[in-house]
């Protein structure tokens, strides 16, 4: 899997992730913030035309990309119930969960928006360091994609330590976490 970011005036407008096969290519993710951006970024598929075939693209099912190609001709529209989700401003998250006052400082790894990865402090106030992992000082660290799973309720605290996608420093916070992070019922992936 290949991840490209169009960034515009040093901001991301737009991001895809795909894979090159056999005959086709796969598009797995693509978002943009406007249709100039979706144009822009879906020109990097463009360019392998003449090396696959078929281009499958997974988007959200109200976002009429299909409209954004002008030869409408070729394009078969298959739709299949799929939800996915990423996190793309922790901080945000965080202020909206009205996590202030739970002395808990988190470090994040974003491996495709470099600029979410840093400290996460959940003190008085919220706050973000951008400081690499070694410098920090932390009790929990974690994958952004598995900060999905935490904050939607899909796993709790005690199942990420058990499948190693957590690192937790200070093992007294684990009641703590586990009171704010708990499992729910989750149907986010009922319909695959």
């Amino acid at each position: 899997m290949k991840t490209f970011i169009l960034y515009k005036n040093k901001v991301a407008s737009a991001y895809i992730i795909f894979g090159l096969y056999e005959e086709n290519i796969e598009i797995r993710e693509c978002l943009a913030l406007d249709s100039i951006s979706y144009k822009e970024i879906l020109a990097l598929i463009y360019g392998y035309r003449d090396y696959y075939k078929k281009v499958n693209l997974a988007s959200p099912n109200n976002s009429n990309i299909e409209f954004l190609f002008e030869n409408q001709l070729n394009i078969e529209k298959n739709v299949k119930p799929f939800m996915m989700m990423r996190v793309l401003n922790p901080l945000a998250i965080f202020k909206n969960l009205k996590l202030e006052n739970s002395n808990i400082k988190i470090y994040i790894e974003d491996k495709i928006l470099k600029e979410n990865s840093g400290l996460y402090s959940l003190n008085n106030e919220i706050s973000f360091s951008n400081i690499i992992e070694k410098k920090a000082t932390y009790d929990l660290r974690i994958d952004i994609a598995d900060l999905v799973f935490l904050i939607t309720g899909y796993f709790s605290i005690d199942e990420l330590i058990e499948l190693g996608k957590i690192d937790i420093k200070n093992k007294n916070i684990i009641k703590k976490l586990s009171k704010i992070f708990n499992k729910k019922n989750s149907y986010l992936y009922e319909f695959i």
